[in-house]
């Protein structure tokens, strides 16, 4: 007579890490404050996500200078001055 065995159990699935909690500010952050708490939620040094966010501004700066120009320019300004 021949042996059954025994259902293969699954593992139970990976609890997902805990939600950071997120609150509304009450205040502006000024830069410094910025990069201290995404450091800090991240592991990363300051100077690490300094460098991470300076890098982005650039990009996106560069991204609306290239791709909306015409928008960015008064027609009626000589100088072409941009507004941001």
């Amino acid at each position: 007579m021949a042996v059954k065995k025994a259902p293969a159990t699954t593992a139970a699935p990976a609890a997902a890490p805990a939600a950071r909690k997120v609150t509304a500010l009450k205040d502006k952050y000024t830069k410094t404050q910025i990069l201290n708490e995404i450091a800090e939620n991240t592991g990363l040094t300051r100077k690490e996500v300094n460098a991470v966010l300076e890098e982005r501004v650039a990009e996106v700066k560069n991204l609306l200078s290239s791709h909306f120009a015409s928008d960015l320019y008064s027609a009626n300004d000589e100088e072409n001055t941009v507004y941001w």
